[in-house]
């Protein structure tokens, strides 16, 4: 999984930084919940779950990533992808 740096994307005041997982660009939904104007990153969980049926499985999805966690240990973060 490899970060779009160079292709940034801005909606109004909240700039996307796409993923690359499987060769398909990915938003998270913490950047989709600040575009959105909500307070909670669940919101855009919840929306989803809300509309399923106008979703295909191919829009949605979830990834584990790696980050420097205390004293540099590298530790999984989980991130829904909306």
């Amino acid at each position: 999984m490899n970060s779009l740096t160079k292709y940034e994307l801005t909606f109004q005041q909240t700039t996307f930084h796409p993923v690359v997982h499987d060769n398909n660009a990915w938003l998270t939904s913490t950047e989709l919940a600040q575009a959105l104007g909500y307070a909670d990153t669940k919101s855009v969980t919840k929306l989803f779950t809300r509309n399923s049926d106008e979703f295909t499985p191919a829009m949605s999805l979830v990834v584990e990533m790696t980050t420097n966690g205390i004293n540099n240990s590298l530790r999984k973060k989980c991130c829904s992808d909306a």
